[in-house]
């Protein structure tokens, strides 16, 4: 029975832990686990599994054996971390030895209700853990895990330190494999995801400033081109090797207009090199490389595909392009929805480290049905990076095969992190459109979880009969900038002049907290914190800042709301000044340098915002 003194901690700070453990005690205990005592007289688990005895304690000295285990991790090596993720409780004795020593904030996650069961009936959470234990996840039942891979990543945002249990990796060693090379997969995303978010946090809000003039004249794919692409078949066309193998077929399905053909990356060049002008050409790269891609279909001067962007792409694509455009909003782009403010959260596409799929959203959103790959390696074809047809080179470092992965046929195929990367992503995005039919015709390629695959020529025979395809698609009535458009800018001009005078009340309470501190008037700063705690909110609801200066500065303001809590409750008022201005001041600054240089183009978009008011142009001629 678990202890009185747990029940009332669980009552009180883990209410869903205490309904899973009620649960369980109505359900019933896992009659294959265990107390027994040890040699030393302290209790440890058995666990009964396939007829084998696994002890996730010593059954001599558990102890002893938590003292050697802790004692592996060094205060140099755990200076880097903040916070302590423990795979398994067992009976606490590690995590008891660790926090003594390290006194770091962790969590628990359990993977076996009844151990847990079994800890709170001998163990007291009170005595042994304090404030550091910031929160416990039991796995009961399916779907429990993924809820604490979510919550966990949302919430830590400091580093992790992974502790399983070793005992755990021998009792249920499935369980726990599954577990971390989840868990891994989630942190490189999430390392990933901060990555592009550094790299490119000023390059989307720059490209969608200085898109704005094109995206208020041209359609939203989704918003007024859906009508042509639901119950539609429609093929996605990436630029992997076996795209060659395929060039008959897409022609075939091309003259007539059996199917929407969208390119993606590279793929275009390859078409194009082959005769074969896709229905449309997919991009959303913000990089200034990105133009090169389609710098074969601009010399060659070809008007006639359509591109569809996203409007943070790189500003260089969508102004140098010159066939008709439509665009997608990405939910990188802060500038759009604010103007434009109409634009439904579900017409919103996600960034993501591969066009196939920002494109592959799209079309799902579109209703297209069924969806088919060609040309999706997402792995080396006889060394193969691109296929033929296309001019440039892979970069070095995508030439690095570091895994072999199950290919289409259940062999085994060469890949690299950036195929991974790219194929997981797919596939979690599908296995949210659990039930939508794709199919994937690429011959040789990785297998992608939620596709089946089927050869090209097949899917022709069986599914592709009628011509679906309407030739002018993408041709729009005349469009005008609506006066909504201007309301909105004359709105960000008064924002804008508000948060000037908001920054320089900042730079002025800084002084003046700085005289206070030196004059030794602590009495007087309350007043000041108070003060700047009332300017800070203003910014940070002030729609310029959250339009233009935070997308810019999205790492550094994580990095800033880390010490949020920490100033918080800083008691030592001079110590406080010091971690107010060092890290409210860093943070300003950057915004105000970005400010600087964005003000030009801020200017030059309200300008043309004004003077395009009302003026009418045919967006398939631009």
């Amino acid at each position: 029975m678990i202890l009185i003194d747990n029940i009332q901690i669980l009552k009180r700070n883990h209410p869903l832990v205490w309904e899973k453990m009620k649960r369980l005690e109505e359900e019933g205990l896992d009659n294959g686990v265990k107390i027994e005592d040890s040699r030393s007289g302290l209790p440890t688990i058995c666990v009964e599994r396939d007829q084998q005895s696994y002890f996730i304690h010593s059954k001599y000295d558990p102890l002893n054996e938590a003292e050697r285990f802790v004692n592996q991790y060094s205060e140099e090596e755990l200076r880097k971390y903040k916070h302590v993720l423990f795979y398994g409780t067992g009976l606490g004795y590690h995590i008891e030895r660790f926090v003594k020593k390290f006194n770091l904030p962790f969590t628990i996650y359990e993977p076996n209700g009844t151990i847990f069961y079994h800890f709170l009936s001998n163990q007291s959470l009170r005595e042994k853990w304090g404030k550091l234990l910031q929160d416990i996840y039991i796995e009961l039942e399916k779907g429990d895990r993924a809820r604490f891979f979510k919550q966990f990543l949302e919430q830590v945002k400091e580093k992790v330190l992974f502790i399983p249990l070793p005992g755990y990796e021998r009792a249920f060693s499935e369980t726990y494999e599954d577990f971390t090379n989840e868990f891994t997969e989630l942190l490189s995303t999430k390392q990933f995801s901060m990555n592009a978010d550094q790299a490119f946090e000023k390059l989307w809000t720059i490209n969608s400033m200085l898109n704005f003039s094109q995206t208020m004249f041209t359609p939203n794919i989704l918003t007024e081109k859906k009508r042509y692409f639901e119950k539609k078949p429609a093929i996605l066309v990436a630029a992997g090797p076996s795209l060659q193998e395929e060039i008959v077929n897409l022609r075939y399905i091309k003259e007539n207009g059996l199917a929407y053909i969208f390119s993606v990356g590279s793929a275009i060049n390859a078409l194009v090199e082959y005769g074969i002008f896709p229905d449309a050409a997919c991009t959303y790269d913000p990089q200034p490389h990105n133009f090169h891609v389609f710098e074969k279909v601009v010399s060659k001067e070809i008007k006639s595909i359509p591109l569809i962007y996203g409007t943070s792409v790189c500003s260089e694509t969508v102004k140098r392009y010159t066939g008709p455009l439509l665009h997608m909003t990405m939910n990188q782009d802060t500038i759009t929805p604010f103007y434009i403010n109409n634009v439904p959260s579900d017409e919103v596409i996600f960034d993501a480290p591969t066009i196939a799929v920002v494109t592959l959203q799209l079309l799902i959103k579109m209703e297209c049905t069924p969806i088919i790959l060609v040309g999706q390696n997402l792995a080396f074809k006889n060394n193969q990076y691109y296929a033929t047809g296309i001019d440039y080179q892979p970069y070095e470092h995508q030439l690095k095969q570091t895994d072999l992965v199950e290919d289409v046929y259940g062999n085994l195929v060469n890949t690299s992190e950036e195929f991974n990367r790219m194929r997981t992503e797919l596939e979690m995005h599908l296995s949210h459109h659990a039930g939508y039919e794709v199919i994937n015709t690429t011959k040789g390629g990785a297998r992608i979880r939620g596709t089946a695959f089927q050869p090209l020529e097949e899917v022709i025979y069986n599914r592709l009969k009628n011509k679906v395809v309407e030739e002018e698609w993408f041709k729009s009535d005349l469009l005008s900038v609506k006066r909504t458009i201007r309301q909105q800018a004359e709105l960000m001009e008064t924002e804008y002049e508000e948060l000037l005078q908001l920054l320089n009340q900042v730079d002025e309470l800084f002084i003046d907290m700085n005289r206070l501190k030196g004059n030794n008037k602590l009495n007087k700063l309350e007043k000041k914190f108070t003060e700047f705690d009332k300017v800070i909110r203003r910014i940070m609801n002030n729609s310029f800042f959250l339009v233009f200066l935070k997308p810019m500065n999205r790492v550094q303001l994580e990095l800033l709301t880390k010490h949020i809590t920490e100033i918080r409750f800083e008691n030592n008022l001079p110590n406080k000044v010091e971690k107010v201005i060092g890290e409210f001041g860093k943070f300003l600054y950057g915004c105000k340098k970005d400010l600087d240089h964005v003000n030009p183009i801020f200017r030059e978009m309200q300008e043309t915002i004004k003077d395009s008011v009302d003026i009418k142009i045919v967006t398939a001629n631009r």
